[in-house]
């Protein structure tokens, strides 16, 4: 237990600075934040506006919580924002933790949590200002509430079993509550296929009876309810089924083939990819895939890879809640597999990797790398607080001690130093920031583009071609020397050209490579470097 609680502590404190010095990335993070302001200033609860152009696309809880810290503080604070996805993963992790305690010893549950935790997409979702992790904590809760239901061997009308029976719904509701559909689906259909692997679908009323049917319908009729009245029939129209039916059949937005999942597997579940592939088919293989909890990770990992890639709207993301039952399944068949060749050399090539990173870190030369055989160098856009060499070092050093421990035979040891060199090397490049961050939100950008502002008295501004930057509007609200008669327009090419008032403009420095002309525009006028964007006065 206690090794457990010093392993959340550390993945704590490993992120700790990364949710304290970075900046929003402005084409979401940043946007929910401006969406949560224009609710706030409107009065709206359930329906959701960005920039007056109706939002139906994201559940209201995520943006409850950050209307509720602005509402409280005055503004918007990164740390506690990041909170909404820190303390749900750590959730996450604690769940899986205790449903596989009978399984493993404490130190194979040490290494399931840090496996789990390293996983690319699961680290990154932990990360970024997105109701993912929210959504993907519910349900594994739901998930494993169904799972005591199931395997409970009381009586049952006791009260434990009775508030099982009503937190399942409850569950279920919320991930739909937090992310949309897919916290529905994803719960319903892991039962019901593992019911039918169980050859046991007539006990399907057990857990989804009348009762859990009747909950689950109650709160998302309240949650209708409030839509409609918040933002009229044409918001829950699109709600209820442009953001649901149409992005699942036919989708407008993230549309990929059959197969994108397929693909995208070898990254998003990355340094694990090798080294889950090969102990899942090294089990069904030998067909040691036996116990209840096994099938069921099983079960409920494949049925959703499965799902999702039935539904047209696809991206990596979108798999986070497979990555706990797929991980711990991992785990769990590891001592079972340990001797075969392929789990071995599945862990070995990411340790081979991490050794081959820091040589050629030593062929970077201030911001550029240039290799031997390489045409052009390539330009690194950011710079580090140390040499890129002290953290390309680190992984050198997990990833000896990962063929150290392969050689020993301690497969769990190993996996441990690939994820702790991972966050070494995360917790000590996040003090970077600072220096990073103009090149990745639009805070620097909005300080120049307020302090020109003032000198200029110019309070328009336009942005370029790049309609998500019109959430730049968040830092102009927090700031008492914009005041609040600041005009902000999204701009197309004719507006640009027939530009009549003066305007402190922003355009991505692409935008003026891409576009032939453009440059003939600005070109007498005054410019200034923000970062990310360039600034122009157009006076």
């Amino acid at each position: 237990m206690k090794k457990q609680w010093l392993v959340y502590l550390g993945i704590f404190i490993a992120l700790l600075p990364l949710t304290i010095l970075r900046d929003y990335t402005p084409n979401n993070e940043l946007r929910y934040l401006s969406i949560a302001d224009e609710a706030i200033e409107n009065g709206h609860v359930f329906a959701f506006y960005n920039q007056g152009v109706p939002y139906a696309d994201k559940p209201p809880l995520y943006l409850w919580f950050v209307m509720a810290f602005k509402a409280l503080l005055g503004k918007h604070v990164i740390f506690l924002l990041s909170m909404l996805s820190v303390i749900p993963a750590l959730i996450t992790l604690r769940v899986m933790d205790r449903w596989i305690r009978r399984e493993l010893t404490e130190n194979e549950r040490v290494s399931a949590t840090l496996m789990l935790f390293g996983c690319a997409f699961f680290l990154a979702s932990a990360i970024v200002l997105r109701m993912d992790m929210m959504m993907a904590m519910f349900i594994t809760l739901a998930l494993y509430t169904f799972y005591r239901i199931y395997t409970y061997t009381g009586r049952g009308n006791d009260t434990k079993y009775r508030q099982w029976q009503i937190l399942l719904p409850v569950y279920i509701f919320l991930a739909i509550f937090s992310k949309g559909p897919v916290g529905f689906l994803v719960p319903i259909v892991s039962i019901l296929v593992y019911l039918v692997v169980k050859r046991d679908l007539r006990s399907a009323g057990r857990y989804l009876g009348w009762k859990t049917w009747t909950i689950l319908i109650s709160l998302c009729a309240v949650w209708f309810v409030g839509v409609y009245l918040d933002g009229g029939k044409a918001y829950l129209n699109d709600l209820l089924f442009n953001q649901t039916i149409n992005r699942a059949v036919d989708s407008f937005h993230h549309k990929r083939p059959f197969y994108y999942y397929a693909i995208s597997y070898w990254y998003v579940i990355a340094p694990w990819s090798l080294l889950v592939f090969s102990v899942v088919v090294t089990a069904f293989v030998k067909r040691i895939v036996r116990t209840d909890l096994e099938k069921f990770f099983a079960t409920t990992a494949l049925s959703t890879i499965i799902m999702m890639s039935c539904v047209s709207s696809k991206i990596e993301i979108y798999l986070l809640p497979c990555f706990p039952p797929l991980l711990c399944l991992t785990a769990l068949l590891l001592p079972k597999v340990k001797n075969s060749i392929w789990v071995r050399i599945s862990i070995a090539v990411p340790a081979l990797i991490f050794l081959l990173i820091f040589p050629l870190s030593l062929f970077i030369s201030g911001n550029t790398l240039e290799l031997p055989f390489m045409k052009h160098p390539v330009e690194i856009p950011f710079t580090l607080w140390a040499p890129y060499q002290v953290f390309t070092a680190i992984l050198l050093i997990g990833g000896t001690a990962c063929l150290v421990f392969l050689r020993k035979n301690r497969l769990y040891a190993a996996t441990n130093s690939i994820v702790l060199s991972l966050l070494t090397v995360l917790f000590a490049a996040s003090f970077s920031l600072k220096r990073i961050n103009p090149t990745i939100g639009l805070e620097y950008a909005a300080g120049k583009a307020v302090e020109i502002s003032r000198e200029t008295g110019i309070g328009r501004f336009g942005i370029y071609g790049w309609p998500r930057g019109a959430s730049i509007d968040v830092y102009f609200k927090e700031n008492p020397q914009v005041g609040n008669d600041f005009q902000i327009d999204l701009l197309e090419r004719q507006d640009l050209e027939e530009l009549s008032e003066p305007m402190i403009l922003l355009i991505k420095p692409k935008r003026l490579q891409r576009e032939a002309g453009l440059k003939e525009i600005i070109k007498d006028k005054e410019q200034y470097d923000g970062g990310m964007v360039r600034i122009i006065v157009m006076e």
